[in-house]
């Protein structure tokens, strides 16, 4: 795993701040982190939000991805100011290059919060520190300074699929339309609001569906998946959110029961239709290879010029390539149209496919509409190789 920075973002007596940086932390990943820790400190901190069990007073685990970084954050409320005003105090881990290190989620799951300062300090020693206020905010802040922290991690045991399944009362179904709902959340780009996702209350299951749901989404989803652990109904950095309770009028989902608002019987079957690569990475989960299937995606994301593309379109197309339907005259079109539309520049490798597309479609006897041309025509302006230029002249 590449190297990491730690930051905390606290009230100390002079205000708000991000304290306890890492001495070579790039100015760019403190400023994302205080921009997210700003909105978390805004929650209503002086509450105890149940999050089921024992977990009292209340802290939050967040998962964030801004700027092809990765953040780890636990943040502890129910504490007070040198005035006794509530206040919150949080701790994060940053990695660079989320991409990859969200290709095995463990590399962030299992991250022990033994690494977290408010666990450095016990129950006992909390509650004779609450005494004094503001005490434990400055304990806290005292804690986490990088040079007694830094160093390797503390580690716990890597999630695994049938043991994840297993603590979160999963069987192969209930999990299938777990994760059609959050497709059909990620699929509504036109919306900001959160998806609440129901657990027991205990981080250990939070955790593991957290795994169960990075490892069922191609590797250039996974910086789209910002998680937290604490139900609060401001607008929030997270996309998804893992709490006891799910609030009346927001989108959620009950992964035992399937009882969820963010799709009906019909908007469900559409989903499954549509995206046939979801049905397929289940299955490949099922066997227990699907790293196979999504590095089989990267490669196709990679010749089209981009391995972030990140879209249901890019992997739908992604996997139409992979399963062969370019070489069906039905579907040929289409798939042309999709691969001059993609959102990169041209390259060898793309004009490359291109052409092979093109040739496929003339042996097919295949005539393209006005649209298709259109989208052909303005691909000549960023043409880097005579062949694809003869080509598409000859087409239009």
């Amino acid at each position: 795993m590449s190297d990491y920075y730690q930051a905390c973002y606290a009230h100390p007596d002079t205000g708000w701040a991000v304290v306890n940086i890492s001495s070579d932390t790039p100015k760019s990943l403190v400023e994302d982190f205080s921009l997210v820790e700003r909105t978390n400190a805004g929650l209503s901190s002086n509450k105890t939000v149940p999050m089921g069990a024992s977990e009292n007073p209340a802290c939050m685990f967040e998962i964030y991805c801004r700027n092809d970084a990765v953040g780890l954050v636990r943040t502890q409320y129910s504490i007070s100011d040198s005035q006794g005003r509530p206040i919150s105090f949080s701790h994060g881990y940053i990695f660079t290059n989320a991409y990859e290190i969200l290709k095995n989620p463990n590399n962030i799951l299992r991250i022990s919060s033994a690494n977290f300062s408010d666990k450095r300090i016990s129950d006992e020693e909390k509650a004779a520190i609450r005494s004094t206020p503001g005490e434990l905010n400055r304990e806290l802040i005292k804690r986490a300074v990088p040079d007694d922290i830094y160093g390797e991690l503390i580690l716990r045991e890597p999630f695994g699929v049938e043991e994840s399944l297993k603590t979160c009362g999963l069987d192969d179904n209930s999990y299938m339309k777990y994760m059609l709902a959050v497709y059909s959340h990620l699929l509504a780009t036109n919306t900001d609001k959160n998806l609440y996702i129901k657990t027991d209350g205990s981080e250990k299951y939070a955790w593991n569906l957290m795994y169960l749901t990075y490892i069922a989404v191609p590797y250039s989803m996974r910086p789209l998946l910002n998680c937290s652990t604490l139900l609060h109904l401001e607008q929030h950095n997270s996309k998804m959110i893992f709490c006891y309770e799910t609030p009346d009028g927001v989108p959620y989902i009950n992964p035992v029961t399937g009882e969820n608002n963010v799709m009906s019987d019909v908007v469900e079957k559409r989903i499954r239709d549509r995206n046939p690569f979801i049905e397929k990475i289940m299955e490949f989960i099922h066997k227990g290879n699907q790293k196979a299937l999504y590095d089989a995606i990267e490669t196709c994301l990679r010749i089209m010029g981009d391995t972030q593309l990140n879209t249901m379109q890019v992997i739908n197309l992604s996997y139409s390539l992979l399963t062969k339907e370019h070489e069906k005259a039905d579907r040929l079109p289409g798939i042309i149209y999709s691969w001059m539309v993609l959102p990169v520049s041209n390259s060898k490798n793309w004009e490359s496919t291109a052409i092979k597309f093109l040739n496929n479609a003339e042996r097919l006897g295949i005539k393209f509409g006005d649209e298709v041309k259109s989208v052909m025509r303005n691909r000549l302006e960023g043409a880097v190789t005579e062949d694809f230029v003869t080509l598409v002249n000859k087409v239009l």
